[in-house]
């Protein structure tokens, strides 16, 4: 927003008219149409862009989280009931185990 201050402002109101809109917003109430008109434009298409920079941003982190959300639990189980035991993987387990073991099938 420095770059678009306009000219013609008072000695020591560009330093506040950085500081944000609203500073923006009140010294650009005390100055004559012109300028003032100028001010407030511009501290608007400041403070507008900062927002939908920060609205873009927030989107891409809320389809994110709405990915890993839809993807992650499938394993998990819904509330109130138990995890399906998987008993074809058991047998192989106890196979193995046993061949570790040297006990062999």
């Amino acid at each position: 927003m420095a770059d678009a201050i306009p000219d013609g402002l008072p000695d020591g109101t560009a330093e506040t008219v950085i500081d944000g809109f609203a500073a923006a917003s009140a010294v650009a109430d005390g100055l004559p149409d012109a300028v003032g008109g100028l001010l407030s434009g511009s501290a608007q298409d400041a403070f507008l862009t900062g927002m939908n920079v920060v609205t873009a941003a927030s989107a891409v982190v809320l389809v994110g989280i709405a990915v890993l959300v839809a993807r992650a639990p499938r394993h998990v189980p819904p509330l109130g009931q138990e995890a399906p035991a998987d008993t074809a993987d058991a047998p192989e387990v106890a196979a193995v185990g046993r061949a570790a073991a040297g006990g062999g099938e």
